[in-house]
């Protein structure tokens, strides 16, 4: 499986929050994957 999804900000914004993104970037991962393993 290959994720090409993210939340991006500037350069600025990456700096100023990174927990903030890599939090969002997780979840986003976590949504995809569990939605990949669910039983159709």
């Amino acid at each position: 499986m290959f994720l090409a999804a993210a939340k991006v900000g500037g350069i600025f914004a990456n700096a100023s929050l990174p927990a903030d993104f890599l939090y969002d970037n997780l979840a986003i991962e976590a949504n995809v994957v569990h939605a990949a393993a669910r039983p159709w």
